[in-house]
């Protein structure tokens, strides 16, 4: 029985640790990912990522969107203290970063930390790993062999585990601008960005999907909505609903979480099963001694 226990509780454990994913952000359930699907070979092909033109023009021409935010993943090189290290835990970001998910900071204007070019937040493991203290505001880091350099103007605390990414470096979009040509930003087909947008309360998110096709006629001319469409995934649901090309990171799976929870409750019937047919059988050896008890009262 207590084995039977031990086995519900850590499978109970994981269940748990696996539907709460996401849940810390503020409004997550406002939260959505835009991505897209391309038609090939008479098949939808989808993609979690999208093209920073996309956001853009969604940004402009719909008001249901409070905020909208975009990330892109990233390996480089930084140098600081003399220390020289590939981090591959990086992201360019915009402003609304933090305005959009609940990610504390230790240190830092979440409003500014990301706005204008330059800029870098890092997270407390990174900030202790190269200088052995949290309190970094103003340090400066070389990226890319010199190519460039970022400010230090925010320290947050690391992501959680139960987070669908985790970055320890988030440099500004407007630096990002300073590094590439700008036709990229422009270019629809440039889809490697990932396009966040957070809801005003009560949208009707169907009727918004709806409208997507009519959306991508009139604006992504590199497209046609009969082999290109857009649609949004919940944030709440992307750790185990969601299976798609270019995730950020391996995600998790409903189906094992029924699986998991359909074992659990069995293993679970079989130990009380097993342990009434114990007592019971146990019990006969006790029939002397019951009766013993009940003569004397």
């Amino acid at each position: 029985l207590a084995l039977g226990f031990t086995c519900c509780i850590m499978l109970w454990l994981f269940i748990r640790d696996e539907v709460s994913y996401d849940r810390f952000h503020q409004d997550g359930d406002r939260i959505f990912l835009v991505s897209a699907a391309y038609m090939r070979q008479g098949q939808w092909e989808p993609y979690a990522s999208n093209s920073w033109r996309t956001a853009e023009l969604l940004k402009n021409n719909y008001p249901e969107v409070e905020r909208m935010t975009t990330l892109l993943g990233d390996n480089d090189i930084f140098e600081t203290a003399g220390k020289r290290i590939i981090e591959t835990r990086v992201a360019w970001a915009d402003s609304n970063f933090f305005k959009v998910f609940t990610f504390p900071l230790i240190d830092g204007n979440p409003a500014e930390v990301l706005r204008g070019p330059n800029k870098v937040v890092i997270s407390r493991s990174t900030a202790l790993k190269y200088f052995g203290t949290d309190d970094l505001i103003g340090k400066v880091f070389k990226v890319s062999d010199n190519a460039f350099e970022v400010q230090v103007t925010g320290v947050m605390e690391d992501m959680p585990p139960n987070s669908h990414f985790h970055f320890d470096l988030l440099i500004s979009n407007e630096t990002l601008r300073q590094v590439v040509s700008e036709d990229l930003f422009t270019n629809v087909g440039w889809d490697s960005q990932f396009v966040y947008v957070k809801l005003t309360p009560g949208t009707d998110v169907a009727k918004l999907e709806a409208s997507f096709p009519a959306f991508v006629d009139q604006n992504l001319n590199f497209f046609n909505s009969g082999n290109f469409k857009l649609f949004m995934q919940p944030l709440l649901s992307i750790h185990l609903e969601s299976n798609i090309g270019r995730e950020f990171e391996e995600n998790g799976s409903l189906y094992r979480i029924y699986t998991f929870g359909v074992i659990a409750i069995f293993i679970l019937i079989i130990a009380c099963v097993n342990y009434m047919n114990l007592t019971t059988a146990r019990s006969l050896r006790r029939a002397k001694e019951v009766g013993m008890r009940k003569v004397l009262g």
